[in-house]
């Protein structure tokens, strides 16, 4: 999907998919076994498309677990992260601070 260069097709997909692990648990674990969190730092890292970037994070928001921040930091996306409104409080939810930058609990 990445590669296909439809920007309406990367939001709505990001959205939907967005949309589907919010407060889902079940659709969260079959997120995490694909990877989701890997292809939707990549999407949001590949595209210059705020809306795509607002779905894209909010999907990262809604799926994130403290063991994912290497994951962010290896796709160099946390500052994006931070500006978009949906997931500028991710940080807390990794377990992020200024004397904690790993989010080691």
């Amino acid at each position: 999907m990445l590669r296909n260069p439809d920007v309406e097709l990367h939001r709505l997909a990001a959205s939907a998919l967005c949309n589907l692990i919010s407060n889902n648990e079940p659709a969260k674990k079959e997120a995490r076994k694909q990877d989701l969190v890997m292809f939707l730092c990549g999407l949001l890292k590949a595209t210059k498309h705020k809306d795509v970037q607002y779905a894209a994070a909010g999907g990262i928001y809604n799926l994130v677990k403290p063991k994912d921040l290497e994951t962010i930091e290896a796709f160099g996306v946390m500052p994006l992260l931070l500006s978009v409104p949906v997931s500028q409080n991710i940080g807390a939810k990794l377990r992020v601070t200024a004397d904690n930058p790993l989010g080691m609990a």
